[in-house]
């Protein structure tokens, strides 16, 4: 299996290991990592587990409900490092310092980066990636950002081939 997620969360590590929502624990290999995309892909050996579906996120309109799903704080502090999931809405498509982002009020708690952005059909349309302000004053204006399926998704076969 391939997991997708933001290469500051893999920084640094060859060999992640991921736990995954049975409960089981795998050891993966970066295969390849995008620091200005802030975009890393993983391998790991697993079977029984369904793809995700990509959805659109150039189709997203302001108001579409979305979910944020992750484990906070690498789940250090929670029973079981379990996943948490926020609910919120998509607020608009913003270009930030030449990159092209989500920005959703969907809350986004310190470690859950990397975790999908999850539309109502199911589908990711967006990796959760950053909050902008690291003061709950600013955590409250909803400048919750993550890169666009649109964005994410064109870079995994570069990422698979070990390129940058």
């Amino acid at each position: 299996g391939l997991v997708l997620t933001n290469a500051h969360v893999v920084r640094g590590d060859a060999s992640p290991s991921i736990t995954l929502a049975d409960g089981r624990t795998v050891t993966g290999r970066v295969l390849g990592r995008d620091e200005e995309a802030d975009l890393a892909l993983v391998q790991i050996e697993v079977t029984g587990i369904p793809p995700i579906v990509w959805g659109d996120s150039d189709a997203l309109r302001p108001g579409e409900r979305l979910l944020a799903i992750g484990y906070p704080l690498g789940g250090s502090v929670f029973r079981g490092g379990e996943a948490s999931v926020t609910s919120g809405i998509f607020s608009a498509h913003r270009d930030l310092r030449g990159r092209s982002f989500i920005q959703t009020d969907t809350p986004l708690n310190p470690g859950n980066s990397g975790g999908p952005l999850i539309n109502l059909k199911g589908e990711v349309i967006g990796i959760n990636t950053l909050v902008v302000g690291r003061t709950s004053e600013l955590q409250a204006q909803g400048l919750n950002l993550a890169i666009p399926s649109n964005v994410a998704r064109p870079l995994i076969p570069v990422l698979r081939a070990g390129g940058r």
